[in-house]
């Protein structure tokens, strides 16, 4: 039986019901740890554990794959070296989810931090015993081999989307006509989103008829959020929007519905599942063309995304233009990566590969 070690994330549930539905019940047990706090239902295909030591690695028999869900947790980190030896004999992969594979960059960049260096040396460990590793963003993969030495093969990862597409649809149908212009910045208050530099851009726009929409309302210190807010209100007093308080998806899904546009400035692969829900619902979207977000959306998928950096070198009549063929081609891309058959492929590429070491 496969394991699959995943943590209480928004999108958790959504694989863990593809599981459920999608797959035999005797192939795949999925443990669900706590890290977040969705409220997320029973399934036969999943253990939820409040402790690493519930894992049964007994439940691997041979030719069977542990997979782990994103790689930033250092607790299940030193667990999985410390109990190394009773999967060693499985195939071993890793679902990359962006923000872990980034710790390596900080402390290559004279960022020491004593304990962040010891908890990077049992990630490296186990990275290098990887055979497999899947992306949301191909090129992520490079960076795991850059900075982790992995040696493994890549793969394409999508979990299903975290939204309903019928909504999407009727939101689009009910679009309704506004007189300004908004702008989304960011999808959370993480520092990774890079706000004030994103403002920054923006600020020769600052008379012109619109409104800075920022969510804030999770990932983010406090004291970073009020300087955040503090900025955004300085340069665009009343046309700043900060949103505080989390909203459900289908709540989330309206509040995208009425952006226009949209301005990411993240340094590493990060909100995906907004680029896809604003992609769908044609707007134009601006993301860094040194991230992989870009490598993977734009040079190697052809998605018609703009340069966040670029921003401030616009005219404001060029930075609201977005062409029906670029809205129509970004649609009929995103159309087709939400389709659970596809979704599921991806899935059955890698359960049913089986690694060889290309050194025997």
């Amino acid at each position: 039986m496969n394991l699959h070690l995943i943590p209480n994330e928004k999108f958790s549930e959504k694989f863990i019901q593809l599981i459920e539905y999608d797959y035999p019940s005797d192939t795949n047990l999925v443990y669900m740890y706590p890290k977040g706090k969705f409220d997320i239902g029973n399934y036969n295909c999943c253990k939820k554990i409040k402790s690493f030591r519930e894992i049964d690695f007994k439940k691997l028999d041979k030719g069977d794959k542990l997979y782990v869900h994103g790689f930033y947790d250092y607790g299940l980190i030193r667990f999985l070296c410390l109990h190394y030896r009773e999967f060693k004999n499985n195939e071993f992969v890793m679902v990359i989810w962006g923000a872990d594979i980034y710790n390596a960059i900080l402390l290559n960049k004279g960022e020491f931090h004593p304990v962040l260096f010891i908890n990077e040396l049992f990630k490296k460990y186990l990275l290098g015993k990887c055979h497999i590793f899947m992306t949301f963003a191909c090129t992520d993969y490079d960076i795991a081999k850059k900075w982790y030495k992995v040696n493994g093969k890549q793969f394409d990862c999508l979990y299903p989307p975290n939204v309903d597409i019928a909504q999407l649809d009727d939101l689009k149908l009910k679009k309704r006509p506004h007189d300004k212009c908004r702008i989304l910045i960011g999808n959370s208050a993480a520092k990774t989103n890079n706000h004030i530099d994103a403002m920054r851009y923006l600020e020769h726009f600052k008379d012109e008829n619109i409104e800075i929409v920022c969510i804030l309302s999770y990932g983010g210190q406090e004291e970073y959020i009020k300087q955040v807010i503090n900025y955004g209100r300085e340069k665009f007093g009343d046309k700043f929007v900060p949103i505080l308080n989390y909203l459900p998806p289908s709540e989330y899904s309206r509040l995208l519905s009425e952006i226009d546009i949209a301005v990411f400035n993240h340094n590493r692969q990060q909100a995906t599942a907004n680029i896809e829900i604003l992609s769908y619902l044609g707007k134009k979207l601006f993301i860094r063309s040194d991230t992989t977000t870009w490598d993977h959306y734009v040079i190697r998928d052809k998605c018609s995304f703009y340069d966040t950096k670029s921003i401030q070198n616009m005219k404001y009549d060029d930075f609201v233009a977005f062409s029906e063929e670029s809205i129509q081609n970004n649609v009929a891309y995103f159309r087709k990566i939400w389709d659970l058959n596809y979704v599921k492929s991806l899935w059955d590429d890698v359960m049913g590969f089986e690694y060889k070491d290309e050194k025997n």
